[in-house]
């Protein structure tokens, strides 16, 4: 489905066979765009109405971007408090000159990437303990077949043993 959306950027209505040009369908166009990338705040000014779809989404996705400063902020507070109340929100947005929307979403994809950085971390944890509980077990059954090993000489010898008395007893 993405690949035949990205091909939507490069065709225009006039050039698709099934689809004529007029009015209804460029209104089609910024509705499939507005969907695309999540809704618009504003409508489309005359001079974005005319650039392909493909140079607005370039233009709207440099303009979402937050300064260094707004992320160090953010970062600031997401270390205090992962989650924010509404009120927090709105009063940090204001700060930042964002809309409390982004400031969510950046919470949002702050906490699932943390989430997913603590579950690397679990991984490698796990799999480090794993690996030396793995390399203490083979240890363990090499020094198991070692004593065995040496169970079953020590059983030859004992019996050796048992056989040459009785012999001499039998022979007296």
């Amino acid at each position: 489905m993405r690949k035949f959306s990205l091909l939507l950027d490069y065709i225009s209505p006039s050039m698709s066979s099934f689809a004529p040009f007029n009015d209804s369908n460029d209104q089609n166009e910024k509705m499939m765009q507005e969907k695309k990338e999540g809704g618009v705040d504003e409508p489309l000014s005359p001079e974005a109405e005319e650039q392909p779809p493909s140079a607005r989404k370039k233009k709207s996705k440099s303009k979402r971007r937050f300064s260094d400063e707004q992320v160090r902020l953010l970062e600031t507070i997401f270390e205090s408090e992962t989650k924010l109340e509404p009120r927090k929100k709105v009063q940090v947005a204001r700060e930042l000159g964002l809309q409390p929307r982004q400031v969510a979403i950046w919470f949002q994809n702050k906490r699932a990437r943390w989430k997913s950085k603590q579950i690397e971390k679990n991984y490698r944890l796990l799999k480090a303990n794993f690996d030396n509980l793995k390399a203490r077990f083979e240890a363990m059954r090499r020094e198991k077949e070692s004593l065995l090993e040496q169970v079953s000489l020590l059983s030859f010898l004992v019996l050796a043993f048992t056989f040459s008395l009785c012999t001499v007893h039998f022979f007296r």
